[in-house]
């Protein structure tokens, strides 16, 4: 994270590949993460693009068809949140003017605002 924050871009390159990768939620939830202390127009650029991801996610390797006893909990599941809820989380930590309190937890409804103020502001972000 260090060297990308310091300009390093295999190492910026590689955080924003892992953010889009659909395949593992952990590591897109690491990236965005990332993203959030990297910053930078891009990092920016590939938050708004997480937006439409508003489904919850399972764990890399999950079985929806392993058959269990209704009254066994499994216990290795993890569901994910939708990743447009991480990616709005780390908008408002990086830029200065958040259309949203950047200490409210972010809802579906932050959406259509943060779709909104990137409109506003993406000429600047060049």
């Amino acid at each position: 994270m260090a060297l990308a924050k310091l300009g390093d871009e295999k190492e910026r390159n590689q955080i924003l590949m892992d953010a889009n990768t659909g395949d593992d939620p952990a590591l897109q939830e690491l990236a965005v993460r990332k993203l959030a202390y990297v910053g930078g127009s891009d990092a920016i650029r590939t938050l708004v693009g997480l937006l439409g991801m508003d489904k919850p996610r399972n764990p890399k390797g999950y079985d929806p068809k392993l058959d269990r006893p209704v009254e066994e909990r499994p216990l290795d599941r993890v569901v994910f949140v939708p990743l447009n809820l991480r990616a709005m989380e780390a908008l408002a930590q990086i830029v200065s003017n958040p259309p949203v309190d950047p200490k409210a937890k972010p809802t579906q409804a932050d959406v259509p605002l943060w779709r909104k103020w990137y409109e506003m502001h993406k000429d600047d972000l060049r």
